[in-house]
């Protein structure tokens, strides 16, 4: 208990610190700390705010509506044949794919202090659900960053495609748990519910009138985007002045791009759309960059998962995982839609490395809202696919009942 206690208190001493050091920092560095603050505020409010403000709005009414809920009984038979997850595990999936993170981690954790989840499967499903929202990628990345909707597809595609992979190399590694939380097993109840029952339960446990429920959706979707404004703000002064403390003047133009990345996705990947490489490489180390997710996304994740028995490394291997993949399905998937990407590549070539920048008020709307149309697509298609990998899957079951 002593050491416990000491533990604690060396880990707040370690922080007090370094909130000392970083405020001396932007006293010593005001002009810095003031342009990379400035280049946050810039990225969030042209590019991420009105891009994701409709969508998160929306996601939120999906979800009081319990369509969300409803989606995920669509995806059992998905989620435990191929990834050996429960029944519950399909709503957080399905969250995970529409709000993106760190939604997943937060469906994950509320269900594993209830005790509705095993910790061991809880660890394996905040992998699976850990993924950037599709907006993001098509929007924000491939239209605003790459001047392409293109290209952010074929990102999104290779994100969605390595976190599958991932997830199932994963489900091949042990895991340790401690986890002192009870489970509740409630498998007969899930199995006596289907699509419409469950929509109508999670709609009378909601309860609220849709014009309560659209007020709560605009208020909270503003609230986790003010919350993302901060993580990119901090995180743009804590990119520069790494790259003034840490690096040597002379250091390359990739390294330096680079960087962002690995702190935060949406300055990661507007630092590695300047990157002077061939553009295949640009949107691999993007879907490596997505798919790390940042240590602003960590920090959220770990809060999260505390006392809940789920552990934070076998996450951090995930993450690897996962942007090892992204970076090599990209090259294996570029030779095929090699045209594709080479549409992609000469939109990109017209452009600068923020290319909706350069574009009229009324050019940025109909690129946005184009974008919007292609990304409801892809995630129509998604679901589809899940869809019918769930029907594949409610066939084998009888087969797979017998083997066994």
């Amino acid at each position: 208990m002593a050491r416990f206690k000491l533990g604690e208190q060396s880990a707040t001493l370690a922080y007090g610190a370094l909130a000392i050091l970083l405020v001396a920092l932007f006293i010593i560095y005001p002009s810095d700390t003031f342009q990379s603050s400035l280049a946050g505020l810039r990225l969030w409010w042209t590019l991420v705010f009105p891009a994701l403000l409709p969508f998160l709005i929306l996601t939120e009414i999906l979800s009081g509506l319990g369509v969300l809920q409803a989606i995920g009984v669509l995806f059992r038979p998905f989620a435990r044949l191929f990834f050996g997850m429960p029944g519950s595990a399909g709503w957080v999936i399905a969250t995970g794919l529409t709000a993106g993170y760190p939604a997943g981690a937060v469906l994950t954790a509320r269900i594993t202090a209830k005790g509705e989840l095993a910790a061991k499967d809880a660890q394996r499903l905040l992998n699976l659900s850990h993924l950037c929202n599709p907006l993001v990628m098509v929007t924000v990345v491939g239209a605003g960053f790459l001047g392409s909707i293109k290209a952010g597809l074929f990102i999104a595609l290779v994100h969605y495609l390595s976190a599958a992979v991932s997830s199932l190399i994963m489900r091949l590694v042990p895991t340790r748990t401690q986890s002192n939380i009870p489970l509740h097993e409630t498998k007969g109840s899930e199995k006596r519910l289907n699509f419409f029952q469950v929509l109508e339960k999670s709609r009378k446990e909601d309860g609220r009138a849709f014009g309560k429920l659209l007020g709560d959706a605009v208020s909270k979707a503003n609230e986790t985007l003010m919350a993302l404004a901060g993580f990119i703000i901090i995180f743009s002064v804590l990119a520069k002045l790494s790259l003034i403390l840490l690096l040597p003047s002379g250091i390359s133009n990739t390294v330096q791009n680079l960087l962002p990345g690995m702190l935060e996705p949406h300055l990661g990947g507007q630092a590695a759309a300047r990157l002077t490489l061939d553009f295949t490489t640009v949107c691999a180390s993007i879907g490596a960059i997505l798919a790390w997710s940042g240590f602003s996304l960590h920090a959220q994740v770990m809060g999260l998962i505390h006392r809940t028995g789920v552990r934070y490394g076998p996450f951090l291997a995930g993450r690897l995982l996962h942007a090892s993949a992204a970076f090599f399905l990209s090259f294996v998937l570029a030779n095929p839609l090699s045209q594709w990407l080479e549409r992609a590549q000469m939109s990109f070539g017209r452009l600068s490395a923020s290319p909706i920048a350069n574009l009229t008020a009324a050019s940025q709307l109909h690129r946005v809202w184009m974008s919007a149309g292609w990304t409801m697509g892809l995630f129509a298609a998604g679901l589809v696919l899940m869809l019918l990998l769930s029907g594949v899957a409610m066939c084998l079951k009888p087969f797979l009942k017998r083997s066994a």
